[in-house]
């Protein structure tokens, strides 16, 4: 894919990790250059034009572990990649409908392009507890 010029590359979780954080209003555009487990859920906060891109086809999975990304009050676009094997657990009143690979909150815009999302898992706690204690095990 025909993809904007990149302001940093990334070839680790924690170089990831720091060029999202470093990102300001300004737009800034990460290129993934391989791909990348997650360790923990990436926070993208009160960011604008903040673009995550591969032009490999790089592919960043959450190991059926965590949430790969929880996107706040911003502006991001995922360009050629492959996101998967997200997992995350919440309770029945809290976000309820949030995904298992990237959760949008709070007015934030996410732009999708030439990426894919694969095995991403919610599961909520409350219907399962409540479940269980029907079973009275």
């Amino acid at each position: 894919p025909h993809t904007p010029a990149s302001d940093t590359q990334v070839t680790t979780f924690a170089e990831l990790k720091a060029a999202v954080a470093s990102a300001s209003t300004a737009t800034k555009t990460v290129e993934v250059m391989n791909s990348i487990v997650f360790s923990e859920t990436v926070d993208v906060a009160s960011v604008t034009g903040l673009t995550i891109m591969s032009n490999n086809g790089a592919v960043l999975s959450g190991g059926n572990l965590r949430r790969l990304f929880q996107i706040t009050q911003s502006e991001v676009s995922f360009e050629g990649l492959k996101i998967e094997n997200g997992l995350s657990s919440t309770d029945v009143h809290d976000h309820l409908g949030e995904g298992g690979c990237v959760s949008v909150r709070d007015s934030s815009t996410v732009f999708i392009k030439q990426s894919g999302f694969e095995n991403c898992k919610l599961y909520i706690l409350t219907f399962f507890m409540s479940f269980l204690r029907k079973l009275k095990l």
